[in-house]
């Protein structure tokens, strides 16, 4: 993860990255300090999202489709992935490897580009406009990318 962090600065870019900070610093304020609740989760949640913005149109059918994973696994599982890296691994990987992101997910544009560098057989395809649910926000061109990689396969 550390590696992707200046990465994932940059793809938010000042404005983004301004009104993150924004909100890091209201929940450090206002709920760093409280008891867990769905609220506590929601507003240390909103924080990532602005890592994510997707197309706004979107915003209801994503917010059904996600899930807060506030459970007893939620907190060690983070902290697994934040230490977890495997990039020097990377090249090990013989197979194709479509990656499809929305180019408005920073941490996913930085992990993109970690990936590019990485994987000797990957095809990257970069969603102008869209956040963290690219099968929400442009369903079918993700669908058609993925039947395309499928055929390349084959």
């Amino acid at each position: 993860m550390r590696r992707a962090a200046l990465p994932t600065l940059r793809a938010l870019g000042l404005i983004r990255l301004s009104r993150m900070t924004a909100r890091a610093v209201g929940y450090l304020g206002w709920w760093s300090w409280r008891r867990d609740s769905e609220a506590k989760t929601l507003a240390r949640y909103s924080i990532m999202k602005v890592l994510q913005e997707g197309k706004r149109e979107f915003d209801e059918e994503v917010g059904r489709r996600e899930v807060l994973a506030d459970n007893d696994n939620a907190a060690s599982l983070e902290r697994l992935a934040f230490k977890t890296d495997l990039c020097d691994e990377l090249d090990e990987i013989t197979c194709p490897v479509l990656v499809v992101h929305g180019a408005n997910d920073a941490a996913f544009v930085a992990g993109a580009e970690l990936l590019e560098r990485g994987v000797p057989h990957l095809r990257r395809v970069s969603l102008a406009g869209v956040g963290h649910h690219p099968l929400v926000e442009e369903h079918e061109r993700v669908i058609e990318e993925i039947l395309s990689t499928l055929e390349g396969a084959g």
